[in-house]
């Protein structure tokens, strides 16, 4: 009896392991893809394709920011958690390329908020 409770967690280990290294292999935004299409339970064909080609320009753009939505997406346990990836790289990389205008703008924040005061004045009334 020991000697199959070895051998099956032996198995699942080493299956564990080459689907770790599978996935390391992998570039980052196919990694994201591949997560979304199994969690999501995906069922159209063209839907890991689509994801590849959608992620693959923002993959190029930054792949420090892919590489850590890849890690939060290998780490996900449901669709929501493994979109929530996606979104928290795509608002690290949009704040990546925001930094430097927002060193440079005086008051920055503070005509922001005014905008923001300004366009939502009817919705206040």
């Amino acid at each position: 009896m020991k000697k199959l409770f070895l051998t099956i967690f032996m198995v699942a280990a080493f299956g564990a392991a080459a689907y770790g290294v599978y996935l390391y292999t992998m570039a980052p935004h196919q990694v994201v893809c591949t997560r979304l299409v199994q969690l999501c339970e995906i069922e159209d064909p063209s839907a890991h394709q689509t994801c590849n080609d959608s992620l693959a320009t923002i993959s190029d753009k930054d792949v420090e920011s892919m590489r850590e939505a890849a890690d939060c997406a290998v780490e996900a346990k449901s669709c929501a958690e493994a979109t929530g990836c996606v979104v928290g790289a795509g608002a690290s990389m949009g704040l990546k390329e925001l930094g430097p205008m927002l060193k440079k703008g005086k008051g920055l924040v503070d005509d922001f908020l005014q905008g923001v005061s300004k366009g939502a004045e009817g919705l206040l009334d």
